[in-house]
């Protein structure tokens, strides 16, 4: 029972800590977030619109995350779901596995949730980098058939099938209701993390700043576009082997391991019933990570 408390206590402490330093100070927000239930309506109501924008543009990087993952709860629900997660693992691996197991469930579960949102992130972002290129070509055809720039990105992002017409057709409602188109656009960017796209949104605002044929304009950036796909498809058939090596060496003694315990079910007791086995174990792991990134680095281009 005690050890159950201690592992519950330091699950809490570790996924404090691990939110602090990926999603910026929790303990600010908390605290902003009850000065605010205190102040009257009528007082919240006359602190203007600044605040609250500027508040809810400084989310932290995990929201971010969460926006560009495309998932349907908040950052505060994200992570209360993953502390009970946490806390549930870490108390079931003190008692089964020592003490290693305190730290062995944060850890885990930040990890995988982690690597769930950085994929479904990244598979969107791919998607809508693939999708950029036709729908600049759609505004640039609008632009020539005379239509004005809104015009021309609603028509545009209502041909688009893909996540990118949704986000262009709500950045379109914001322009309704009053926003800067600059603005709108330049957010719509920086949320989506698409580089790409913050070329488009550099070219419409020098253009609407100093004039020019902004429908060529984007045409030159859509050309090179797909260059730079065609070129991305290249460098992703050349480091597939070492892509698939990577897996292969991460996964290979998680295998072993898992095909001597089925063989010979007390071989491995040790590893998890000694403290020499348990820093062995660790070791493993931390080795392990080492090898993963030092792959995944030599393998990943940047260009």
């Amino acid at each position: 029972m005690a050890r159950a408390l201690v592992a519950l206590l330091l699950a809490g402490a570790v996924f404090w800590a691990v939110w602090a330093a990926v999603d910026g100070d929790p303990t600010q927000r908390i605290l902003h977030g009850l000065r605010m239930m205190r102040r009257p309506a009528g007082e919240i109501e006359g602190t203007g619109s600044a605040e609250s924008a500027g508040t809810a543009r400084s989310g932290g990087r995990l929201t971010q995350l969460l926006r560009q993952a495309d998932v349907r709860f908040t950052s505060r629900e994200f992570l209360i779901g993953s502390v009970g997660a946490s806390v549930l693992l870490a108390a079931l691996l003190a008692v089964v596995a020592g003490p290693l197991g305190v730290l062995a469930g944060p850890a885990a579960v930040w990890a995988a949730g982690r690597l769930w949102l950085g994929g479904r992130a990244a598979k969107r972002r791919h998607s809508m980098e693939a999708a950029l290129p036709a729908f600049l070509q759609a505004v640039a055809n609008g632009l020539r058939a005379g239509h004005a720039l809104s015009n021309s990105l609603e028509m545009a992002a209502g041909q688009e099938t893909s996540a990118l017409g949704r986000e262009v057709q709500h950045a379109v409602s914001q322009m309704r209701l009053g926003l800067p188109l600059e603005g709108v656009l330049e957010s719509l960017a920086e949320d989506l993390g698409l580089t790409e796209l913050s070329l488009a949104v550099t070219a419409i605002q020098v253009q609407r700043q100093v004039g020019g044929n902004l429908a060529e304009v984007l045409d030159r950036i859509q050309g090179t576009l797909r260059e730079r796909l065609r070129i991305a498809g290249e460098v992703r058939a050349l480091t597939a082997q070492g892509r698939m090596s990577g897996w292969i060496v991460s996964l290979l003694p998680v295998a072993i391991a898992i095909l001597t315990s089925l063989i010979d079910p007390g071989f491995l007791h040790p590893l998890f019933a000694t403290t020499v086995g348990h820093l062995m174990l660790g070791a493993a792991v931390v080795l392990e990570g080492v090898g993963a990134l030092v792959i995944r680095q030599l393998v990943q281009v940047t260009y």
